[in-house]
């Protein structure tokens, strides 16, 4: 706010600052400082040129742009002095300090509404103190406030806003968000199939309608290293991590831990890119025993996959010897039609939790959809105001028509979601009892299905597959013949 005046060396400026990460606990607001000001400034007959307004910490020396300004115009005599309404207001370091008791040996004037520091030893000597303790204030405010984000990192809540899915009810409390909790959770499941790059999923995860919070906020559409920063972020399954360090949390994760495992898996390897020129069934999901991903090639109508560590001495392994190592796994973990008989109990959980996903998904799209005819209303308003013109309105108006398309065909898509995938359910069930044959007989892509569902790492050493880890879900198959708490019946 700038005021005219002829000869501005011989008037005031106003300064008044407010810490953006304390704006909750700081006793005036900027308004409230201007205002208190301004009156000191009338009373004594100060004529004020300028108000300025910051928003920034004054933990540290020279990090404020504004206030920094201000001084170099006070250096070179463009103004008198300054009013500002109290010490921690102004400076809360001594080495903002040195430069004000510089411009104050040089005969700018400094008035402080809350307290009064005349430019004598006494004045300056006060004036000192109060920034030393204003210091203190900050270095202890800081001590407490990392005790307490430790304590409530402890206690199993997060003291900072919450990502995306899920909602802030306080005190570090997090609810999902009915909202986009099911879209954050279709993102995991997406990625993990392998058909997804990160690139890919993003372009998917827009046309389903899913924004960061940020993205909300200025109508940002998602980005690539939003939907990374997702896919890494631990809280999803359940963990609150700070600084390096891992919090087991108490809110309800959105995922299982299995699947953020998986996902961890892809975004760490080398291969995240999907390459569609040729449908190799393991792509990305082979490793050497040096650690390193393999990576597939075609010669002379057979697959390979090679190892590009320049100094491991393994050599490329053909698809038909991996093929031949999972099918003898997948050997050891078929059910037989009695274990098929005992799984009815498992199937009828599994049925009502695909009922209670499919209707927190619908609960999610019709609230979507309120939001977006909300909005409509609210262009159309703006026209009848005279703030949108023809053209705005119509952009507005195209993107909010192309949103409702998705929403819609979102919808239809739901309404074949439970079905769907019991009878993925139900025949994943009748290929466990022959699965060797089914995946033999497979095409490139059923046995990637196979494989992703069983496996959660897959080694290759001496041209053979090496070793394994199977998926939370199949772990117990492979040892249910040794387990010794399972009676005579083997359950």
């Amino acid at each position: 706010m700038l005021f005219f005046a002829p000869h501005l060396k011989h008037m005031f400026l106003i300064y008044t600052r407010r810490s953006t990460s304390d704006e909750n606990h700081q006793q005036y607001s900027l308004d409230a400082q201007e205002k208190i000001c301004r009156r000191y400034a009338e009373q004594r007959g100060l004529r004020f040129a300028e108000i300025i307004r910051e928003e920034h910490s004054a933990k540290l020396a020279g990090k404020r742009p504004m206030f920094l300004k201000m001084l170099k115009d006070l250096e070179e005599k463009k103004y008198a002095g300054i009013v500002v309404h109290n010490v921690d207001r102004l400076l809360r370091s001594i080495g903002d300090y040195a430069l004000i008791d510089r411009l104050r040996m040089q005969g700018t004037e400094f008035h402080f509404v809350d307290g009064s520091y005349p430019n004598t030893p006494e004045g300056n000597m006060m004036l000192g103190i109060n920034v030393v303790f204003a210091k203190w204030y900050v270095e202890k405010l800081c001590k407490e406030v990392k005790k307490g984000f430790r304590e409530s990192l402890e206690q199993g809540r997060l003291p900072r806003e919450a990502p995306v899915g899920y909602l802030d009810k306080g005190k570090g409390i997090k609810e999902p968000d009915p909202v986009s909790a099911p879209l954050v959770r279709q993102a995991f499941q997406l990625y993990a199939t392998g058909d997804h790059s990160v690139e890919t999923l993003t372009y998917e995860m827009r046309k389903r309608g899913l924004l960061t919070k940020r993205g909300q906020k200025y109508r940002k559409c998602l980005s690539t290293s939003s939907m990374h920063r997702i896919l890494s972020n631990g809280f999803y399954c359940g963990v609150v991590t700070h600084v390096g360090e891992t919090f087991q949390g108490k809110h309800q994760p959105l995922i299982p831990r299995s699947l953020f495992d998986v996902v961890q898996k892809r975004l760490n390897s080398n291969c995240t890119s999907i390459v569609t020129k040729k449908p190799f069934a393991y792509r990305g999901m082979l490793r050497c025993v040096c650690g390193h991903m393999l990576s597939p090639y075609e010669k002379k109508g057979h697959a390979y996959y090679g190892c590009h560590n320049k100094v491991c001495p393994e050599k490329t392994t053909r698809e038909e010897a991996v093929e031949e190592g999972i099918m003898a796994v997948l050997r050891r973990i078929s059910f037989t039609d009695k274990e098929l008989e005992q799984t009815r109990d498992a199937m009828k959980r599994l049925e009502q939790f695909v009922s209670d996903e499919r209707d927190a998904l619908a609960q999610s799209i019709e609230k979507r959809r309120a939001k977006l005819l909300q909005e409509f209303d609210r262009a159309r308003q703006l026209v009848i105001d005279n703030v949108f013109g023809k053209e705005e309105y119509e952009a507005e108006k195209q993107r909010l028509q192309s949103a409702l398309s998705a929403l819609n065909e979102e919808e239809q898509k739901l309404q074949h979601m439970e079905v769907q995938r019991l009878e993925d359910v139900y025949r994943f069930l009748e290929l466990s009892r022959n699965a060797p044959v089914y995946y033999k007989n497979g095409t490139a892509s059923e046995k990637r299905h196979i494989a992703q569902l069983v496996f959660l790492e897959l080694k290759v050493k001496s041209k053979n597959l090496a070793s394994y880890s199977l998926s939370e879900a199949f772990a117990p198959l492979e040892k249910r013949g040794v387990i010794p708490c399972g009676g005579a019946d083997g359950i």
